[in-house]
């Protein structure tokens, strides 16, 4: 809605939508005249009709005469009246009505006026900065201001919803007047209001106006559940979002999630500490709202956005992966265009910061606890491609060993893999997911014991839960397809130059490289 329409009184009905009104003031004097502009931009179905006249004014000219107007059709017209007799009051019935499908509904879109005689009206607004951007009749105005008016007659008015107020003073002369703002809307800040105070000068003839601009006082908290947690792949985040504006909520604020804070933009392969975002407004369910795309594709490169609900709250929750270190997120509100809020940065800004602290390798190694997973989670037996990708979506704390993983194929011909890697440096990937790199890796193909091993113990889940799994082989190692000890024949030419080794998809999200497992519990 606009905030032209600045009384209480009904039927003061706004922006009815196709049509407008607007008068270019709402205080008169009798003799004065006042100028008044119609809009209208209708559909098939929608027709108008001007209501030219109102209380206390006598019209004088018109831009364009018409008083009905027809369907489909849009224009304006500008007419000027002459203010002849006091209204007594305020008056709302100037303005024009919209027809909705052949008259079934008709809406009212006027604008107020009050015609004084010789009364004398001191009036204004007290609004808020226009950081928005937005035309002036829009600007918010701040509710419930006391507005002391001193001179030769004393009196207090105080702004309505709409930041409005007006006061008669019965005796002419020099006023000063001052918004007394409450303490919500000025917190600990000084100098807000724009000016203190304004002197206005009353006649017999006139009256004055005093308009004051409060600094904007938009402020974003982002408060997390946690600042630190272990990089085990399993930990879940909330962030709350509110926003606050003259101590009342902004609902429907849309503010731009930005992962890793000063990483903006970047590909999420690149990502220091890799990490999934899920969000939730008005009791919703969580959605994933960063990455939004397979590994490769478009989409993921700008940040997320967020809408508040109606009570200027959301909740995000971030699912940490197995990388450790500083995850620094940064929520930055928009303006109703959409780009990022630079007026009053300080409260449209907020970081939030959490540790993904890393964690120490047990002196048994990967394998043993491995093992004892297995053997208190009591998985179940599963085929060895199936316990491959199981394993690397799982959200068991055997990665918790300050490692970084993923569920990997060797092309061509690749046996079905888990690659580790220390978790301080993951592997890095091209845009077809492939990965390029992986320092330090190991890779422990699962659908290939060798056969010793297979007449041991019959196949890969039986062997990893007995920890009697092989050493894992280099990275490298298995991207050339040598053979190895405990790893039987890959079933493609070693030293191939074509081979490649992929990084799977899961359900369109990232399966390892530090980034968390789409089923982890707690998270979207």
């Amino acid at each position: 809605m606009r905030g032209d329409c600045l009384t209480l009184p009904a039927p003061c009905v706004n922006n009815v939508g196709y049509v407008e009104f607007r008068l270019a003031k709402h205080v008169l004097h009798v003799g004065e005249t006042v100028s008044g502009t119609y809009a209208w931009n209708l559909s098939e179905t929608r027709s108008a009709r001007i209501a030219r006249d109102g209380p206390g004014l006598k019209r004088l000219r018109c831009s364009r005469p018409a008083r009905a107007i027809a369907q489909g059709t849009s224009g304006s017209s500008t007419c000027v009246w002459k203010a002849t007799s006091r209204t007594g009051g305020w008056a709302t019935s100037l303005g024009m009505t919209l027809f909705q499908n052949g008259g079934a509904g008709a809406y009212a879109e006027n604008d107020f006026y009050v015609v004084l005689g010789k009364e004398q009206l001191i009036e204004g607004t007290v609004r808020r900065q226009n950081t928005d951007k937005v035309s002036a009749g829009d600007v918010a105005g701040v509710p419930n201001v006391p507005v002391k008016i001193h001179g030769p007659s004393s009196k207090t008015a105080r702004t309505n919803a709409n930041g409005y107020y007006y006061a008669i003073v019965k005796k002419s002369g020099t006023y000063r007047v001052t918004p007394a703002l409450p303490k919500k809307v000025t917190g600990d800040r000084a100098g807000v209001l724009t000016p203190r105070s304004r002197v206005v000068k009353v006649t017999s003839k006139k009256g004055a106006k005093a308009d004051f601009v409060v600094d904007d006082d938009l402020e974003v908290t982002a408060k997390a559940s946690r600042s630190g947690v272990q990089a085990d792949g399993t930990q879940v985040v909330d962030i709350a979002l509110t926003a606050v504006r003259f101590g009342e909520p902004v609902p429907g604020l849309v503010v731009a999630g930005m992962p890793n804070s000063d990483t903006v933009g970047a590909n999420p392969n690149a990502m220091p500490v890799p990490a999934r975002y899920c969000s939730s407004a008005g009791g919703a369910a969580f959605a994933a709202v960063w990455p939004t795309s397979v590994r490769g594709a478009g989409g993921f490169e700008k940040p997320f956005d967020i809408t508040l609900d109606d009570k200027g709250r959301a909740t995000v929750r971030v699912q940490l992966g197995t990388v450790p270190g500083s995850l620094n997120i940064e929520f930055w509100a928009r303006t109703p265009a959409g780009s990022l809020r630079y007026d009053n940065i300080a409260g449209a800004r907020k970081r939030v910061t959490i540790a993904n602290g890393a964690v120490a390798a047990p002196g048994d190694g990967f394998g043993a606890g491995l093992s004892r997973v297995l053997q208190t989670a009591g998985t179940p037996e599963l085929s060895d491609d199936a316990f491959a990708s199981s394993l690397a979506l799982t959200t068991n704390p055997v990665f918790a060993f300050g490692l970084a993983y993923t569920y990997v194929t060797r092309s061509p011909g690749g046996p079905a893999a888990i690659l580790l890697t220390p978790a301080t440096t993951p592997p890095t990937y091209g845009t077809l997911r492939e990965i390029t790199a992986a320092p330090g890796g190991t890779v422990i193909p699962t659908g290939y014991l060798s056969l010793e091993n297979l007449a041991t113990y019959a196949n890969f889940h039986t062997a990893a839960k007995s920890n009697g799994l092989p050493p894992a082989i280099p990275f490298d190692t298995y991207r050339r397809g040598e053979s190895t000890s405990g790893w039987r024949g890959f079933g493609f030419a070693a030293g191939d130059p074509d081979a490649k080794v992929f990084a799977e998809e899961y359900a369109t999200w990232w399966a390892g490289g530090g980034y968390p497992p789409s089923g982890i519990t707690g998270g979207c």
